[in-house]
C-alpha cells in the first residue's frame, strides 16, 4: 500500500526532482518550480509519498466558492502504475473534502503524453468539463477535469 503524507520545506528538493524525471518540467524551468513551491498561497498543500516517486500539490481556487485545484501531480516514470498518482489524487481529495471542498479541479494538457494522466482521472470519476483550444501552446489544449466531492 502506498503511503501518502503531507511534504515538508525538507521535501522540495525531491519534489522538483520528480518534476523533471517526470517530464512535467524540463530542467530550465526546475528553478522555477522549485522556487514557487517555497511561495505556496495560504491554504496549498504539498503531498509525497513515503518512498519519493510520487508528489501533488493542492490548492484552493482564488474568488470561488469551496472549489480546490489539484496543480500539480507527477510521478517517477520508474513508479508508474503502481497506484501512486491514484493513491495522491485520493489524498487530495480527502483533504478537499475535509476543508470543506465542494468540488476538485485537475487540468492537464491534450498532448499524447499526458494521455495515462486523462486515463487515471477519468478511471477515478472526473468528469471532463472543458478543453480550451491552444492554452498551453499551438495545438496544446487545456483540459479541465471535475469531481463534486
Amino acid at each position: 500500500m502506498t503511503m501518502i503524507r503531507t511534504a515538508r520545506p525538507a521535501d522540495h528538493p525531491t519534489i522538483v526532482d520528480i518534476a523533471v524525471r517526470s517530464g512535467l518540467f524540463d530542467a530550465d524551468d526546475a528553478a522555477a518550480f522549485g522556487e514557487s513551491l517555497r511561495e505556496t498561497a495560504a491554504g496549498t498543500v504539498l503531498f509525497v509519498d513515503g518512498d519519493g516517486h510520487g508528489a501533488a500539490m493542492l490548492a484552493p481556487e482564488a474568488m470561488s466558492d469551496a472549489v480546490w485545484n489539484l496543480l500539480f501531480l507527477a510521478v517517477d516514470p520508474s513508479a508508474q502504475r503502481a497506484g501512486i498518482g491514484r493513491a495522491l489524487v485520493t489524498e487530495a481529495e480527502a483533504h478537499a473534502r475535509a476543508a470543506g471542498g465542494r468540488m476538485l479541479l485537475i487540468d492537464t494538457a491534450s498532448v499524447e503524453d499526458q494521455a495515462a494522466a486523462r486515463a487515471l482521472y477519468a478511471s477515478l470519476r472526473f468528469d471532463r468539463v472543458a478543453t480550451i483550444p491552444g492554452y498551453y501552446g499551438d495545438g496544446i489544449d487545456k483540459v479541465t477535469y471535475l469531481r463534486r466531492l
